[in-house]
């Protein structure tokens, strides 16, 4: 163990890398991963309220309530659990009445949104969404304290949620979504449950693990059998997969630690 901690670039490393490497040298036993300590992390939900982009009114605190528990379910495994500290409605009316974001640019905002592709290289899409909607609720200082996630009525095509600020821990999430539908369906609330899980896994550093390897040639999906949380998938196939693996474990709780360290009192 020592040798594989302190040897040189050890920290240099890729964040997965290094705790694929010290899971290989130190594996964390069942029971011990039962018994960690619980982090609780601040989840706060904001409600886009607004013909074209917002969300529906099936969207509710309650509602968002039960979804944030099929969340903890998922992220339990990890011995980590979402505190929904407010559910927000983000009404965009007064920013038309004020002149900040005219209907105009509104719907052109929405053909942007519609009509981008996935990975689309002008970034579009990812400016539309922050420099010309979120920055109207001044998201950049308000989100310090807490993981964010932004739910829309849709978020681009083939889209169902992004991690879209690392930085700021935004994620943003579309209640309808043509991945894997014929045209653009309201998705059911345990699927969107799964996909905040899988955008949070983003916001505390975890990637996409299929089809990535170790530096010994192996697979970061290692455990046979199980679907891993990571790992996308469409909702009528059943959505993602429920599973993390301990190199997982330990590198979303170390982050997880980190944010609780930076924003704790001295």
């Amino acid at each position: 163990e020592r040798e594989t901690m302190q040897s040189p670039g050890h920290f240099a490393k890729d964040p997965a890398q290094r705790f694929y490497d010290q899971c290989n040298v130190c594996p964390i036993p069942p029971r011990a991963i039962a018994r960690m300590p619980v982090l609780t992390l601040p989840l706060r939900i904001n409600l886009i309220r607004s013909t074209y982009l917002g969300c529906s009114s099936e969207l509710q605190r309650q509602t968002i309530e039960d979804i944030v528990e099929v969340v903890n379910n998922f992220w339990s495994q990890a011995g980590i659990r979402w505190i929904l500290v407010d559910v927000l409605d983000r009404p965009l009316q007064p920013f038309e009445e004020n002149g900040r974001l005219p209907l105009s640019r509104k719907e052109e905002i929405w053909s942007i949104i519609r009509k981008s592709p996935k990975h689309s290289p002008d970034g579009l899409r990812k400016k539309a969404f922050l420099k010309e909607i979120l920055s109207l609720f001044d998201y950049e200082s308000t989100t310090i304290d807490t993981y964010d996630i932004w739910i829309f009525d849709c978020i681009g095509r083939r889209l169902q949620g992004v991690c879209i600020c690392r930085r700021t821990h935004t994620i943003l999430l579309g209640e309808r979504s043509d991945k894997g539908y014929p045209s653009l369906t309201r998705r059911p609330h345990d699927c969107l449950a799964k996909t905040i899980s899988h955008e949070l896994g983003h916001a505390l550093g975890l990637g996409h693990p299929r089809e990535q390897t170790f530096a010994d040639g192996k697979s970061q999906i290692i455990t046979a059998g199980r679907r891993n949380l990571m790992c996308g998938g469409i909702d009528l196939k059943g959505g993602g997969g429920d599973f993390l693996e301990q190199w997982q474990i330990c590198l979303s709780r170390c982050k997880a630690e980190k944010f609780i360290q930076q924003r704790s009192p001295e």
